[in-house]
């Protein structure tokens, strides 16, 4: 008996072949939140945070999340959104793209992450073969509040990766090199990656993915995703277009008859 998979492959290279995910390593470290002020009269003027680069990936922008605690809508601030590479320490190095928005007043709250939500998507086409930061920076007198984690509490792992930028000497400062401090910021890069699968095969009610696992998929900062369409699940994951999914170690998925199966 024959049967034509074309639609299923469809699915399948609709899912598998193209992953845009937005990271959240900083905020899957986090025990807790907290809420700290950026200006430019400030020696906290601008916050970066560092990610590796496990394989080349495209850096589309970044999301964070930021509010003017004000009525008045006079009180926006103006920031620019960076790609920044990184030196072998994780120290920010060159300007790779950045980008000018305007924050508006907004409710400042670490339990609502949502009513903060900033997304800023980069106007280039940004390839990045090596470690990377994401950052922001005040250009503006206005207080802007932004999340980090609670450095109190030890949630940035002594890894010493969110950055400070001082407006004094123009330069940006490791979180913990003058204080105590060990500070992730929520600053989340938005990236493309190269895919799970490099091969389908198909039976007669089954398609078997013969697949090389990518490795930002099984990097530390890359496996905790929220995909483009707005569910979080494990980038490891293989949506098969019937509704299921499974980890990839799981190679092959049998649909029941009829299911996206077309008879001959």
């Amino acid at each position: 008996m024959k049967k034509n998979l074309l639609f299923v492959l469809l699915l399948l290279s609709a899912n598998l072949f193209s992953q845009v995910d937005t990271l959240l390593y900083p905020h899957a470290k986090a025990s807790n939140l907290l809420g700290v002020t950026m200006n430019v009269p400030s020696e906290f003027a601008g916050y970066s945070q560092y990610y590796d680069a496990p394989e080349t990936v495209i850096v589309k922008g970044i999301k964070f999340y930021a509010g003017i605690n004000s009525t008045n809508p006079a009180d926006s601030a103006l920031i620019t959104c960076y790609l920044f590479s990184a030196d072998t320490d994780s120290s920010v190095m060159d300007t790779l793209d950045q980008k000018d928005i305007m924050i508006y007043p907004s409710t400042f709250s670490t339990v609502n992450l949502s009513l903060m939500t900033q997304v800023v998507m980069f106007d280039n086409i940004d390839t990045v073969t090596s470690a990377f930061h994401v950052g922001i920076r005040s250009n503006t007198n206005t207080d802007l509040g932004i999340i980090t984690n609670d450095y109190n509490a030890g949630d940035g792992g002594n890894e010493a990766l969110g950055y400070w930028y001082w407006t004094g000497d123009d330069t940006w400062y490791k979180s913990g090199e003058f204080f105590t401090w060990d500070v992730d910021f929520l600053i989340h890069p938005i990236v493309e990656y190269l895919p799970l699968a490099n091969g389908v095969t198909s039976g007669c009610d089954s398609i078997c993915i013969n697949h090389i696992q990518s490795p930002a998929a099984s990097h530390r900062m890359y496996n905790s995703v929220v995909f483009s369409g707005g569910s979080t699940i494990d980038s490891t994951q293989f949506d098969w277009g019937d509704g299921s999914n499974s980890s990839y170690n799981d190679t092959c998925h049998f649909y029941a008859q009829g299911a996206h199966i077309q008879q001959l």
